[in-house]
């Protein structure tokens, strides 16, 4: 992936500029993944709405913007919120290079984790999460983190 998304630039930045832009990436995403008409106030209220500090990771493409990553910040870790692409682009497999990117990223910055978000075994769209070793799992009943370092 990161041969093959060499030609992209990574920034990272506490600011979201062109938050018009970044809205059209968010409900064309939404719509070609999920089938799904957002509204400017869902994305502002999902995605702009800060309840802790915010960074945001900016793919561009030739200076186009292509990709945007929302990431919350801890003391000790980055947190993947949620990530949007253009659809032209979905061949490139942002989701997976931004994550890989996220996770040079954190450790650039000196945290010791980076959180990938909930993880539901059985549904189809967060198998990617699966991938990325090695990571924990909460056991909801013993209220334990199990390490999983190869496939399970």
């Amino acid at each position: 992936l990161i041969r093959q998304n060499s030609d992209i630039e990574v920034i990272f930045s506490g600011e979201l500029k062109n938050p018009d832009l970044i809205y059209s990436i968010y409900e064309e995403h939404s719509l070609n993944r999920f089938h799904r008409k957002v509204t400017r106030e869902e994305f502002e209220a999902s995605l702009c709405t800060q309840s802790c500090p915010t960074l945001y990771s900016l793919y561009y493409l030739k200076k186009e913007l292509v990709g945007i990553g929302f990431i919350d910040c801890s003391s000790d870790a980055l947190s993947s919120v949620y990530f949007v692409y253009k659809s032209g682009y979905s061949e490139r497999a942002l989701g997976n290079f931004s994550i890989i990117h996220e996770i040079r990223y954190a450790l650039e910055i000196g945290k010791k984790y980076y959180y990938l978000g909930y993880y539901i075994e059985k549904c189809s769209r967060m198998v990617y999460k699966s991938r990325f070793y090695s990571y924990e799992i909460l056991d909801w009943n013993t209220k334990q983190w199990i390490p999983v370092s190869k496939k399970r």
